[in-house]
């Protein structure tokens, strides 16, 4: 609470007073109206902060997106410039396959040019579908950038569970090539090849170790 002076009468009167003691004027009516004014101009200057700022990021989010597009494009360009030498290489090395083939040429002038043919078609196919996927993602962020950004998160998530799946079956394998010694315990083992086992009983005969045996431990020399 705090002492006021009444807007028409100019007396000194309590701010939470609900009206002048002199003339009567509404004080208390009078000053929720101004504190009512000062919330909503700060709610606008709040709104209007923002906005402002909601229309940054929305120019800022553009220009990403078109930056993007433009490396993309750039991309396009670069595999269609690079279709062209392919094809060309490509369709060369067919022809001179088939005349080799049609004049019954030297076997390694038909195996030459059938490697180079098959290496050009390959890479020109791989460069195309990768070139298409290009095209397809510029459609795509022009379209709709928040979609193409979900797309890419899409693909990065699904290489990152293929590559943990590759290096589950890798870990696989090699716990399979090299078990633990059930003796000691170490992993530090290895199979016994068959010509190891073959070379062993043919210098001590049946007296062999690794007779019926599929793996030996390198650190105890255990067998089993």
């Amino acid at each position: 609470m705090s002492i006021v002076k009444c807007p028409k009468c100019g007396r000194e009167v309590s701010d939470s007073a609900e009206a002048c003691t002199n003339c009567g004027y509404g004080i208390k009516e009078h000053f929720e109206e101004i504190k009512c004014k000062q919330d909503e101009e700060r709610h606008a200057i709040l709104e209007k902060a923002k906005e402002e700022e909601r229309l940054k990021r929305i120019k800022e989010k553009q220009k990403e997106s078109e930056a993007t597009i433009a490396k993309l494009q750039a991309n396009i360009k670069e595999g269609k410039k690079i279709a062209i030498p392919l094809l060309i290489w490509s369709v060369f090395w067919t022809i001179i396959l088939a005349v080799s083939i049609l004049y019954d040429f030297n076997g390694l002038i038909i195996v030459f040019s059938a490697i180079c043919g098959i290496i050009g078609w390959f890479i020109f196919c791989l460069n195309w579908a990768s070139t298409n996927d290009l095209v397809k993602d510029v459609e795509l962020a022009q379209k709709n950038s928040d979609e193409y950004e979900s797309e890419k998160i899409r693909r990065a998530e699904t290489a990152y569970k293929a590559a943990q799946i590759n290096e589950a079956r890798r870990k696989e394998e090699e716990s399979l090539k090299h078990p633990k010694c059930p003796l000691c315990g170490s992993t530090n083992t290895q199979v016994i090849s068959t010509l190891n086992r073959a070379v062993s009983i043919g210098a001590v005969g049946l007296a062999s170790s690794k007779i019926g045996k599929q793996y030996e431990c390198k650190k105890c020399r255990h067998k089993w």
